[in-house]
């Protein structure tokens, strides 16, 4: 009887100093070293499993259910079952959505149809879903039903409290980036949060300010944008709702349907980070009210190509030599298309080239000044920025005389690409003015072969300009040249004309036939104040344009662009919905139409705001 006790404290004893395995917050066996490895194998040699405990802890999950977080808020049902079609049968889809405003939140929870297959869907963690890479993880049990708990109010100052919480920051953005947001603020330090196991940042932190009155002043900042490497995060220094950015309870009353789904699509994956009070005191890095923004941003657009100053009269209607005076205003296409994305509160970037001058630098401010990733821009010491003097008509229309023989944007050499900008953008723009001279011409060439690779949508604005190539026959042959690599293509009237050699450019079998090639996705056709039409593999129609007065016509087509690829930056696959696309046509008919009303290209292009009025006043 007493050898019988001895053995139960032994085997007792024997069962506390065996260690577990190791497991991460999610249930998954983390690697540890060889030696660590030896030492647990020495400690727990002989000693049986304790399946006991094993089954206790696989018991904490649900079996067939999964959870998928760090989608884009834009990820629609359909989207997420496309991820998981190679998985197997899902029997059960739930959204997690924001409880003020019903939208999506980046979370599901997904149900499969047996164990197997539950199991068989985590491979897909780490899994990259437009710019960002998504989590799938073991659903422990009652989750879906904690998850209310989320969402409280926002937290009160407490006494004596000097810190702020920032939330859904850009995972790559640096303390000096944060530190510029908030230069009327007195920031004593800024702490980010990191995942314990791995060290790698997880989007959120706090600041801490010297004073009240630091404090206060950065409580009172609302979407100031920061700049982190092309991508532009806005915020709000509150908890929100969507009806907190737009009244979407009013416009309901105001406006149809259409424009309501407009403006949900459109305010959909636009990231706001959240900067609420906290709790000094608490040091709990999951603070209270911390996740429940709607960001603005979408994926990176990058447009490579020309940057210069047009000088444009003061009086329309004149010609060059009878002007009395010039404005100068920054121009160029990609970069008038970057800097329209922006104003629409996307994330764009630019590459290109300008000259070493006083012109160089002011176009690589501008570009900065509105939240466009300049860091793709080379200045050369031996060329000048490109000039272009513009003559407007009396019905604005523009001509114009070019100073570029050779100018800076043509000497870009591929080794001072800026590759890594290139592979983390989804969506890579350009013209067609970089393929007239080397070496900007092969350089051009490699661009679009290393975006390909990388996975990017391509989109191709032509933007003829035939004063500024050899012949007619060498515009028609270089702008067709790189035709069948874009995945949309943008062209006008006039571009249909002569690229088809005259033939009738509202003609649809026309346009298709001669411009759409098989691996095109989209093709529009920009058709000034009548608005646009658009061919894809399994439709096509037209979306009627907005009237105004037109001022300067300058810069139109390029806003066109930058509304129609925002709301592509939000929705990759926007090509396949056509009600999806037609109400984004009409959102950039509406950016189109708004820049012809004021002079200069990028002086006139407009913020999301007012197109979004633009809109409600027609509806």
């Amino acid at each position: 009887m007493m050898a019988s006790e001895d053995e139960k404290r032994k085997t007792k004893a024997s069962a506390k100093n065996k260690k577990k395995k190791l497991k991460d917050k999610w249930g998954h066996p983390i690697q540890c070293s060889e030696e660590q490895a030896a030492d647990d194998a020495e400690l727990v040699e002989g000693e049986p499993e304790e399946e006991e405990v094993e089954n206790q802890e696989l018991a904490q999950f649900e079996s067939r259910k999964v959870v998928v977080s760090g989608m884009p808020y834009s990820t629609t049902e359909r989207q997420i079952r496309d991820l998981f079609k190679d998985v197997g049968e899902i029997s059960q889809l739930q959204l997690s959505t924001f409880p003020d405003s019903g939208n999506f939140r980046g979370l599901a929870f997904v149900t499969f149809a047996n164990e197997d297959l539950a199991r068989k869907s985590l491979g897909l963690d780490g899994t990259k879903m437009e710019n960002r890479f998504i989590r799938v993880e073991q659903c422990r049990l009652n989750s879906s039903r904690k998850r209310k708990n989320e969402f409280v109010d926002e937290p009160k100052k407490v006494e004596g409290c000097l810190s702020a919480y920032i939330g859904n920051l850009s995972w790559d953005v640096t303390e000096d980036e944060i530190r510029e947001c908030f230069t009327t603020s007195k920031i004593t330090s800024i702490r980010f949060a990191q995942d314990k196991r791995t060290g790698t940042f997880r989007g959120f932190g706090h600041i801490d300010f010297a004073d009240d009155e630091s404090l206060e002043e950065a409580m009172k900042m609302n979407q100031v944008e920061i700049c982190t490497l092309g991508c532009v995060v806005f915020f709000e220094i509150r908890s929100l709702a969507l009806n907190d950015v737009v009244p979407c309870e009013r416009l309901a009353g105001e406006t149809n349907f259409l424009l309501a789904t407009l403006l949900f699509r459109f305010f959909c994956d636009h990231s706001y980070f959240v900067v609420s009070m906290v709790n000094s005191q608490s040091g709990d890095s999951e603070s209270n009210g911390g996740h429940r923004g709607v960001k603005m941003g979408g994926s990176l657009v990058v447009c490579f190509g020309e940057m210069l100053i047009d000088f444009v009269p003061i009086d329309a209607g004149v010609s060059l030599s009878e002007a009395p005076a010039f404005k100068k205003a920054a121009g160029g296409a990609p970069a008038n298309v970057a800097v329209g994305i922006s104003r629409l509160g996307g994330s764009a970037a630019f590459i290109g080239k300008v000259g070493q001058d006083d012109f160089g630098h002011m176009l690589s401010n501008i570009l900065k000044q509105n939240n466009v990733d300049n860091s793709g821009v080379c200045f050369d010491p031996d060329a000048r920025t490109a000039l272009a003097f513009v003559t407007l008509r009396a019905d604005g229309e523009r001509e114009f005389l070019f100073y570029r023989n050779p100018s800076a944007d043509m000497l870009l050499c591929e080794s001072e690409l800026n590759v890594e900008l290139i592979k983390r953008c989804s969506i890579f723009h350009y013209g067609s003015i970089s393929l007239i001279q080397e070496p900007c011409r092969s350089t051009h060439l490699a661009a679009i072969d290393i975006a390909k690779r990388s996975g990017c949508l391509l989109s191709y604005d032509p933007n003829l300009r035939l004063p500024l190539w050899p012949s007619a026959d060498a515009a028609r042959e270089g702008i067709l040249s790189i035709w069948d690599k874009a995945d949309i293509i943008k062209v006008s009237e006039d571009e249909i004309a002569f690229l088809t050699g005259g033939e009738d450019p509202y003609d649809d079998n026309v346009v298709a036939k001669n411009l759409f090639h098989p691996n095109l996705k989209l093709l529009l056709v920009s058709e000034g104040k009548k608005g646009c039409r658009y061919y894809t593999q399994h439709f096509r129609g037209r979306v009627e344009g907005i009237e105004v007065k037109a001022v300067d016509t300058t810069g139109a087509g390029d806003a066109f662009v930058s509304g129609i690829l925002s709301s592509f930056a939000s929705n990759l696959n926007l090509y396949k919905d056509e009600q999806g696309l037609r109400e984004a046509l009409r959102f950039a008919n509406a950016c189109g139409a708004l820049t012809v009303t004021a002079r200069g290209a990028i002086p006139a292009l407009p913020t999301k705001e007012a197109v979004l009025q633009a809109l409600i006043k027609i509806a």
